[in-house]
């Protein structure tokens, strides 16, 4: 039957989505430690920066540079902060979806795993609805989950993106900073 074959379609799809938002969280969770660690390095490598002395021709270069590093990774990791905190994906059988009251009103132990609070006319609903009805429901809820999911991970990546573009922008500088803190150096300008 076609349509059993669209329903195993749409629910490989449906769970490829899910799978995708793993992995997009786990790249801004990685990214988030990354530039955590380039910042901390930086405010390190600060300390050296302030031992020039200001009559050194490039020392407000050396600062900007030095402030734009960290301001970069700062960003960087809030960018993957909002990444990582998209989260509005839809479930086709929600975990809640067929309790009688308010989810957060329940005691888990006693209502939710004693049976106690499902609503038995909502269940018996999906279970008389014609078959060709609830192919057909079912069909429609896994297309608009999946586009609603898409969605949400398109966000994540753009954002994921974004940082990754922020975070070598910060990386780009660290070289020429450290080429300007070395010619210090060798000219002198930096106090012992």
């Amino acid at each position: 039957m076609p349509i059993n074959e669209l329903l195993d379609e749409l629910k490989a799809q449906y769970d490829k989505e899910f799978e995708t938002q793993k992995i997009m969280d786990k790249k801004a969770s990685t990214m988030m430690a990354t530039a955590g660690t380039v910042i901390t390095l930086l405010f390190g490598f600060g300390t050296v920066v302030v031992a020039i002395e200001p009559i050194y021709a490039q020392f407000n270069f050396v600062i900007l540079s030095l402030l734009a590093a960290i301001i970069a990774n700062i960003f960087s990791v809030f960018i993957c902060v909002k990444a990582y905190y998209v989260r509005d994906y839809y479930f086709v059988a929600k975990d809640k979806s067929f309790l009688k009251k308010n989810p957060n009103s329940y005691n888990a132990k006693d209502d939710i795993a004693g049976l106690k609070g499902l609503d038995d006319d909502r269940i018996r609903h999906y279970i008389e609805m014609e078959e060709s009805d609830f192919k057909l429901w079912l069909i429609r809820t896994y297309i608009a989950y999946n586009l609603i999911n898409a969605d949400n991970n398109d966000k994540k990546a753009k954002y994921v993106t974004l940082a990754q573009l922020t975070f070598l922008i910060g990386l780009v500088i660290i070289p020429i900073l450290l080429a300007i803190v070395l010619h210090a150096s060798s000219v002198g300008v930096i106090n012992q």
